[in-house]
């Protein structure tokens, strides 16, 4: 699984460490960030007719019936592929959302019918060097476009109708992180040192807050909007801006480097490279370098957070440690109502104590995802897609080779560079 060339902010509720791309979801659309390389391209609403080309099969249902292997475990064909790779983002009203990767497709934000795979449209090209963000359902699709010349200020954002049709267009600096939407309202940062907030049914600008990011850097992004403020960041500083008028209402330096992942609640967690830091209106409240990376999620009165290698479960009132573990390789975390799964060459599934559950081998190659299910956890590795129960069983698998993406929806729904599929696992 390849990570995106921009770092993503972890806002609340994700459940991935240490692998960009995995994400749970349900029909109304949850977002994941994994990057497809990209280059120039204008706002063109392209190719709405859904037609197939014959180097590009997409949309083949497969019919077959599940199979078994000799353990019993269920091994059903894919119910569809695409035969573009990419990525995956959301699931919306029977409509899946990603992008096709710009190698052997557009580079562009793509809408397949959930069911049958049937490229329903296009929209934007790519090339090399520019890309756009995970498209954000939220009434009308979002999506922000930039290019990697930070600081070159030439992006825009767009809302495309369900039909594929673009509604309009506003340009601002490159977009590197997907739009906020809020109260019918979208909130974004960009390389030309602004926060945004623009109307989401006309595209026009409300405000714009100039911020004043460190020497040499450009990146501003949005990471929640909640109870009427806006948490942005800039390299190693936290913004929280009034949503209504974009007047600042406090910054803080959590310290530590760049920020890396924020949760914003009752209070706002924000994770650098080396620590964890919570704020509330503005003051610190307490700090933790125990690890940092990755806010995970906040659930339960705790603050689960791994960079890859330390996986730590912190007190969310006090920042003191509860448990946590370390690894020499780089693994992969889910956090599930059973607790977190954590997992290098296999599955270890613990509860809520740190205590070890069960642990489950599979294919022996790197575990890359393990977005949890209702009765257990989905495992990605570079061999395949696997479904656990709540005892650490596979009752099912599917041999997905070069695992780029993972959406759990109605469906599982993978992406690698060559294809998507839909499984019924």
């Amino acid at each position: 699984m390849k990570l995106g060339r921009r770092s993503f902010l972890a806002v609340s509720g994700a459940l991935v460490a240490g692998a960009a791309g995995c994400v749970t979801g349900d029909d109304n659309g949850d977002t994941d960030s994994g990057d497809d390389g990209s280059t120039d391209g204008g706002p063109v609403g392209d190719d709405n007719s859904g037609d197939d080309s014959d180097e590009n099969p997409n949309g083949n249902a497969n019919d077959a019936d599940d199979d078994q292997n000799q353990e019993g475990v269920r091994t059903p064909d894919p119910e569809w592929r695409y035969g573009t790779g990419g990525s995956i983002a959301a699931v919306s009203n029977g409509v899946l959302y990603g992008r096709e990767g710009f190698a052997n497709g557009s580079g562009g934000v793509v809408a397949l019918d959930a069911a049958t795979g049937e490229r329903l449209w296009g929209y934007g090209e790519t090339g090399g060097y520019s890309s756009f963000t995970t498209p954000v359902v939220g009434g009308d699709v979002y999506v922000g476009y930039g290019d990697d010349a930070i600081g070159s200020g030439s992006g825009y954002v767009a809302a495309i109708a369900d039909d594929g049709t673009e509604q309009w267009v506003t340009e601002t600096g490159s977009v590197y992180e997907p739009p906020v939407p809020h109260c019918d309202a979208l909130y974004l940062g960009s390389d030309d040192r602004r926060i945004y907030r623009l109307d989401a049914e006309s595209g026009e600008v409300a405000w714009s807050h100039e911020v004043s990011p460190p020497e040499g850097r450009a990146e501003v992004s949005v990471a929640a909007v909640q109870d009427g403020v806006v948490c942005a960041t800039t390299e190693d500083r936290l913004l929280a801006l009034d949503a209504a008028e974009g007047y600042e209402r406090w910054l803080a330096r959590p310290d530590g480097g760049r920020i890396r992942s924020v949760h914003a609640g009752e209070q706002v967690y924000a994770a650098t490279r080396s620590l964890v830091a919570a704020f509330e209106d503005g003051e610190l409240q307490w700090t933790s370098d125990r690890t940092g990376g990755s806010i995970l999620a906040v659930r339960d009165g705790a603050v689960y957070v791994s960079d890859g290698f330390q996986f730590a479960v912190l007190d969310a009132a006090t920042g003191q440690e509860r448990w946590g573990l370390g690894t020499d390789d780089r693994h992969a975390v889910g956090v599930g109502d059973a607790g977190p799964y954590v997992g290098l060459r296999e599955v270890q599934a613990l509860d809520s104590a740190g205590e070890t559950r069960w642990q489950r081998s599979l294919d022996g190659s790197p575990i890359e995802c393990l977005p949890p299910a209702d009765d257990g956890v989905y495992a990605g590795t570079d061999g395949g897609v696997y479904r656990l129960d709540g005892n650490g069983e596979v009752v099912a698998e599917s041999p997905v080779g070069s695992l780029r993406d993972l959406l759990v929806a109605d469906r599982v729904y993978a992406a690698t560079d060559e294809q998507l599929l839909a499984l019924d696992l």
